[in-house]
């Protein structure tokens, strides 16, 4: 299972890959964290597209999940914690 065939099953991951991009384009200075961002913004919108409580019953499945869970926090920008710390 690969995104592109996750996105073949449920378009609208598309709009929330191209999110992701948009945010990863934008200057992340300070103490920018992804995982803050993964977990408040994007995350979210990813379980109403994928996941064991997707509406879409061909996206359930912990294969769909962490393929576009993959996919989609790889895109982020790294953290930039000043002491290398994640919260």
């Amino acid at each position: 299972m690969t995104f592109s065939d996750c996105v073949a099953i449920e378009p609208r991951l598309t709009q929330l890959e191209n999110d992701i991009k948009a945010h990863a384009t934008r200057s992340c200075d300070g103490e920018y964290c992804a995982n803050v961002v993964w977990y408040r913004e994007f995350k979210p919108r990813m379980l109403e597209l994928v996941g064991d409580y997707c509406e879409n019953p061909m996206m359930r499945g912990a294969d769909r999940y962490m393929c576009c869970y993959d996919h989609l926090y790889k895109l982020l920008p790294n953290c930039k914690h000043e002491y290398g710390i994640c919260m």
